[in-house]
């Protein structure tokens, strides 16, 4: 509760975003992972390199929510 309580000023939710993804959103359990800031340009060489990697949104930038989720 203390971490979606935190970041919702800050978040623009979608209103297709259902309520599983916004719980995993702010879920302390999930918040432990990796993330990465990639250039476009060498997305597909680092996906292949390393497999288990995902593709999870695309940077922008900030308008006046600096998270938006869709």
């Amino acid at each position: 509760k203390a971490n979606a309580a935190h970041f919702e000023p800050l978040t623009e939710i979608g209103a297709t975003v259902d309520a599983g993804v916004r719980a995993l959103l702010s879920d302390p359990q999930t918040s432990g992972g990796l993330l990465l800031a990639v250039a476009p340009a060498t997305l597909s060489a680092l996906l292949a390199e390393l497999p288990e990697a995902r593709l999870v949104g695309r940077a922008h930038p900030a308008g006046e929510h600096p998270l938006r989720v869709r």
